[in-house]
């Protein structure tokens, strides 16, 4: 049987941009959407805040939406 994933991310500030309102919540609302009313096997949300995602070894991954992190994330995913 198939899996499906989602991975969420949020970044309301970068540098030299003017910030954005609304790109976290976005995210978290979609994040719910998978969740909940689609029944995605597995939702990773990325964005200042959120709670670290549990590793299968080593420590947890931190959710800062970074390129260091996602990179990380995909290597042990």
């Amino acid at each position: 049987m198939s899996e499906n994933w989602a991975v969420c991310i949020g970044i309301d500030r970068y540098d030299n941009l003017q910030p954005l309102e609304f790109a976290k919540a976005d995210a978290d609302a979609l994040r719910i959407f998978f969740e909940q009313e689609v029944g995605f096997t597995k939702v990773y949300f990325f964005a200042e805040g959120a709670p670290p995602i549990p590793a299968d070894t080593g420590e947890p991954i931190q959710a800062v939406p970074t390129l260091g992190t996602l990179r990380r994330f995909l290597r042990v995913r």
